[in-house]
């Protein structure tokens, strides 16, 4: 895992940005502490300049070092992330005549691309984000992985093309356009976040997952080169037949994800995800040891996980955190560069960082509830599906006494039902952020959140998947835009802002294209018991784990916060004076009477809006996260001396 960074030029050699990019650098300094590199072109008119922080993991030596460059000098490559399959890529290119100056699995990348050019990204198993400079065309090329576990962002300014890992590299770049996004606040209702190519930032782009953008002659062409067709893949298997080729494919996803010079360890819950990558790593690599991280002895994680690691025969240890403390969110908000509305990035910091001061490298069961199916409530979602389908055929069908299932409306459900079925999940989530959106937004942003209708992102995942029923469309659109915060965001960022590399198996693109073949009865069998979700995953860890770990009721970190406690108790003076007095509300985004009304009420809500809040202080007013987070730990202080 790493930081890259890089620009093209409009003009003039790139030489002339050496010290732009190394301000990028700087910027990206936690991203990879081990070392640093950057390449100059020797051609004077060579427009480009490369940038590469190091967090080594495979090869540690030198010839691991990044920025790389083929073997005749015409490629050059920085790359963020690991190939799993970066042996079997080794030997073929091998057979090919090319010749590796060492170990790295970022290495294989460069060949590759000589022999296959943009193609080279089917060829990849893994999580990544890259730039390849190709002095011959002229062109740069970007890639990022297909469900989109590495970040990568770009700008374009009157300079020339420029790239980078976070976003705050890009914004030491002079030039920039840093103002807020026209569809930000749009993004944070339906999203919880920033939803690419979108950012917060009028003039920064996020390069979409399971995309590559390529850059020449001063023009950007962004293309999608991966999506899953659950319609085209169906194969009829028995349980047996379909066990044993999950347990294989499974196995090798996790197998490439334990490859390591360093250390590795399991973030182990005790949950099926986590237990699932416990014992497919120990497998594979048996100096792997787990940890878990608790805030007291009465979380039920800490039992949980030492039984897991008991059965499975895993090194295991239970790390206590510090309790949550508000005073650091305006530098975790700095992490993200923008806001993001769940609240588990407030303690996946310090899960990060307790994890991080034991190893290096943590696999996880990030994607497993998208890809199997098992959140609580898509067995509803799945009913749903099935009413939609009644529902066309009876013209008086009782939609209201569907509404329980989803929350909607009847009217809104009825209208659902009339729509191709690509894009139901799209007008379903766009109406209930229209409604949410009249609780809390100015009159302007929530006409501007139903022109820019967000729900077309939902629609184009929904469509590209080519779903059987309304749950694809639900799982893949969460998968690919809905969760990607949650799935991807909070791990990566969370991570290296401590030095910490996450893996997340069950985020392989074959497993999940496996997963895409399976009928219904191995993802979510039932429409009334969530405990059958992720079927075929729960049958596999029968023989392995207790059964009443396998089938335990699924809880999550963080499952005994009240959210709303803290709102009234000792966060209730920072709700005052960020949400209900702050200046974001200068923006005209959110409404007064929103704000007014925030210290009590829905939590979720008061939430977005403090996030909101502590970014614009940041990123639009000037204000220093050193300064806010004293002023934070003095209001929780006033409130508890009260």
């Amino acid at each position: 895992m790493c930081g890259i960074c890089g620009v093209v030029a409009h003009e003039g050699p790139g030489s002339r940005f050496r010290g732009v990019i190394e301000s990028m650098k700087s910027a990206l300094a936690h991203r990879g502490p081990d070392g640093e590199g950057t390449w100059v072109g020797d051609q004077a008119n060579d427009p480009a300049c490369l940038g590469h922080r190091r967090l080594a993991i495979i090869d540690l030596t030198d010839s691991g070092a990044q920025p790389m460059t083929s073997a005749d000098g015409d490629l050059v490559l920085v790359c963020n992330g690991e190939i799993y399959n970066h042996h079997e890529l080794r030997r073929d290119m091998e057979a090919r005549g090319h010749v590796f100056k060492g170990r790295s699995d970022n290495e294989v990348i460069l060949p590759l691309y000589a022999e296959f050019g943009a193609k080279v990204v089917d060829h990849l198993v893994g999580m990544f984000a890259f730039a390849i400079w190709d002095r011959n065309s002229r062109t740069l090329f970007l890639a990022r992985d297909r469900i989109g576990e590495k970040p990568l962002y770009y700008t374009q300014t009157s300079d020339g093309f420029f790239f980078a890992s976070e976003i705050k590299a890009l914004l030491t770049v002079e030039g920039v356009d840093n103002g807020i996004h026209e569809n930000a606040v749009s993004n944070l209702m339906m999203f919880s976040a920033a939803s690419a190519p979108d950012t917060f930032f009028k003039g920064i782009s996020a390069v979409p997952p399971a995309s590559t953008v390529t850059v020449r002659d001063g023009k950007i062409t962004t293309d999608i080169y991966w999506s899953i067709d659950f319609r085209g893949s169906q194969v009829s298997r028995s349980e047996s037949d379909a066990l044993e080729q999950y347990r294989e494919i499974f196995q090798e996803a996790t197998g490439g994800a334990c490859e390591s010079d360093v250390d590795v360890s399991v973030a182990l819950s005790g949950g099926v995800d986590s237990s699932a990558v416990a014992l497919a790593a120990k497998a594979a690599r048996a100096d792997v040891k787990s940890y878990c991280v608790v805030e007291s002895d009465d979380d039920p994680e800490f039992e949980r996980s030492a039984r897991a690691a008991e059965a499975i025969g895993i090194t295991h240890q239970n790390i206590r955190f510090t309790p949550l403390d508000l005073s650091h969110l305006p530098h975790i908000i700095q992490n993200y560069d923008q806001p993001l509305a769940d609240f588990s990035m407030l303690y996946a910091a310090p899960l990060a960082q307790a994890i991080a001061g034991n190893s290096k490298v943590a696999l996880g069961g990030s994607g497993a509830d998208e890809v199997f199916g098992g959140y609580i409530g898509y067995q509803r979602q799945r009913a749903l599906g099935v009413l939609f389908g009644i529902g066309g055929m009876i013209p008086l069908f009782p939609w209201g006494q569907a509404a329980r299932l989803s929350g909607h409306g009847g009217d809104t459900l009825k209208q659902a039902a009339k729509l191709p079925l690509s894009e139901r999940r799209g007008f379903l989530l766009q109406a209930a952020a229209e409604v949410e959106g009249r609780q809390v937004l100015t009159d302007a942003a929530l006409d501007a959140l139903r022109a820019q209708r967000p729900g077309s992102k939902i629609d184009a995942f929904a469509t590209a998947c080519n779903p059987r029923d309304y749950l694809d469309a639900v799982m893949y659109s969460d998968l690919m835009v809905t969760h990607q915060h949650a799935v991807t965001v909070i791990p990566d960022v969370s991570g290296m802002a401590t030095g910490l590399e996450y893996r997340a198996p069950f985020l392989n693109h074959r497993l999940i294209e496996f997963v895409a073949t399976l009928p219904r009865k191995f993802t979510v069998p039932s429409m009334r018991d969530p405990l059958q979700n992720k079927a075929l995953l729960k049958k596999s860890l029968e023989s392995h784990l207790p059964m009443d770990l396998v089938y335990a009721r699924k809880i999550g970190f963080g499952y005994g916060i009240s959210i709303a406690d803290l709102y009234q108790g000792p966060w209730r003076n920072v709700i005052e004076r960020f949400v209900k007095k702050g200046r974001y509300l200068e923006l005209e985004q959110f409404s007064a009477r929103a704000a007014a009304q925030a210290p009590d009420g829905p939590p979720r809500r008061t939430w977005a809006m403090l996030l909101f809040s502590l970014w614009s202080e940041i990123y639009l007013f000037g204000q220093s996260p050193d300064a806010l987070s004293s002023e934070i730990a003095d209001l929780v202080a006033d409130k508890a001396a009260a």
